[in-house]
């Protein structure tokens, strides 16, 4: 509604999501060391790829690799020529830890993982199954139907004349 524009404008002018990005990079005691694009600990090794993440959540799977001595490489895919660095990197697994607060950065996940695993035949953890459903509320309500599986009670609707008459012959509480 109105107040909802309002925030968007004030965010907007703020500079919020500049001002949100510069507070998770610096959640990631990574930057600006030898470990944040990646590191090789074997040569003879196979290497992990992680995939960057805007809220630097990929800083925990650079972790585990660290512990683990792990060969890692840090791709970040909102670049054009993603599918090369993709290819070049020689992983065969990637590591995803997705940040999705707007709708688009969904659709954009949700495309370019199915991407690396379906067309480049590459490996995905989670996988792109598995993320389509990830904040996803009506994603998640059809699969868990579709598998008969237990789920609250929900109605979804996509016609304003079917959500309307859905209240006005509901009574309360649902």
């Amino acid at each position: 509604g109105m107040l909802t524009s309002i925030k968007t404008v004030i965010k907007r002018q703020l500079g919020y999501d500049r001002i949100q990005q510069e507070n998770w990079k610096n959640q990631n005691n990574f930057v600006n060391t030898e470990y944040e694009h990646g590191h090789i600990f074997d040569k003879a090794a196979f290497a992990v790829g992680i995939i960057f993440d805007i809220a630097h959540e990929h800083r925990f799977y650079i972790q585990a690799c660290i512990d683990l001595k792990i060969n890692y490489r840090v791709i970040d895919i909102r670049v054009h020529n993603w599918i090369e660095l993709v290819k070049q990197s020689g992983c065969k697994v990637f590591l995803i830890w997705p940040t999705i607060y707007k709708p688009i950065q969904k659709t954009f996940w949700d495309e370019r993982l199915y991407t690396i695993e379906k067309h480049l035949g590459l490996k995905v953890f989670p996988s792109s199954d598995l993320l389509w459903l990830y904040e996803s509320k009506r994603r998640t309500l059809d699969w868990l139907h579709t598998h008969n599986l237990p789920h609250p009670k929900t109605w979804s609707f996509f016609e304003r004349k079917h959500a309307l008459d859905f209240v006005n012959q509901s009574s309360l509480p649902l």
